[in-house]
């Protein structure tokens, strides 16, 4: 599946009531999913004034930053991520060249990087002169919650009036 198909079909997937989009290259991959939802709430932020003019913004559905985290420094466009993560979006999904050489550019983001900020890979696709990778992160299925941490296997409440320890 190409990069773009695998976008149009997380965001079909997502169907989301309200989208933040940040960054260039946006608008036209959604254009066929707001057109079938004429109701979906749409704010699109340029790159001018990021981190900042975030702040004025309620919460979306789903946020989409493409075209503007390789041009910004490694700092602030790590302030974007955490900012639209945290606060911001419900899901996260972000455009980035990772690494490798391009022809008069070289992107900063490795996939450590992203990685670090609790992002998985869901894709990648070529635009242009190079690859771009799509990234994504999803609070509901950020963290599978591990067997062991459960009352069966530490608090013992069938224990409790029986000893004293």
């Amino acid at each position: 599946m190409k990069g773009n198909e695998r976008l149009v079909s997380l965001i079909r997937f997502f169907r989301p009531d309200s989208l933040l989009l940040v960054g260039e290259r946006a608008e036209g991959l959604f254009a066929d999913y707001l057109a079938d939802h004429p109701g979906c709430r749409v704010l699109h932020l340029p790159l001018e004034g990021l981190p900042g003019s975030l702040a004025a913004h309620g919460r979306y559905d789903l946020a989409f930053v493409s075209g503007c985290l390789e041009h910004l420094d490694p700092i602030r466009a790590g302030e974007v991520i955490a900012a639209l993560r945290d606060v911001h979006a419900r899901r996260l999904l972000v455009a980035v060249p990772v690494g490798g050489d391009r022809p008069g550019h070289r992107s900063h983001w490795e996939m450590a990087d992203l990685l670090a900020y609790g992002l998985v890979q869901v894709g990648e696709y070529r635009r242009g002169d190079g690859m771009v990778h799509l990234y994504g992160f999803d609070i509901a299925t950020y963290k599978v919650t591990p067997d062991w941490l459960n009352s069966r296997y530490w608090a013992n409440p069938e224990l409790w009036d029986r000893y004293w320890w």
